[in-house]
C-alpha cells in the first residue's frame, strides 16, 4: 500500500485504519528493526522524511482536538490499563525491580 518512495524508505498507508489516515514510514532496508540500527547519516535522512509526514501545527494545535476527559477519559483509562499490563509483562525479566 505504498503511497510514495521517499529518500530513506516508503510511505505506506496502514493496513488497518484505527486512526483515519494512519500511515507509516518503512525503512528501505528490511533488516532494520530499530532507528539505532541505521548509520547516523541514514538515521538523519529517515527522521527528516518522517517529519515531512507529521500533522501541520495548525491542525495539530487546533482546539477541536484538545483532550477532554468527558470525551476521551474512558478511552484513556482503557489505554492505561492495557499499557500497565504490557509493562508488567515486559518488565517481568531479571531486572524488573529497576523499572517503574
Amino acid at each position: 500500500m505504498v503511497m510514495a518512495r521517499m529518500r530513506s524508505g516508503f510511505a505506506v498507508i496502514g493496513d488497518t485504519q484505527h486512526l483515519p489516515g494512519y500511515s507509516l514510514l518503512l525503512c528501505e532496508h528490511a533488516a532494520v528493526n530499530h532507528l539505532t540500527d541505521l548509520p547516523l547519516q541514514q538515521r538523519v535522512h529517515f527522521l527528516l522524511d518522517l517529519s515531512l509526514s507529521t500533522y501541520p501545527p495548525d491542525e495539530r494545535n487546533d482546539l477541536k482536538h484538545r483532550y477532554d476527559d468527558a470525551v476521551h477519559g474512558e478511552l484513556r483509562s482503557r489505554i492505561v490499563r492495557e499499557l500497565k499490563g504490557l509493562m508488567r509483562e515486559a518488565y517481568r525479566g531479571p531486572n524488573a525491580s529497576e523499572h517503574p
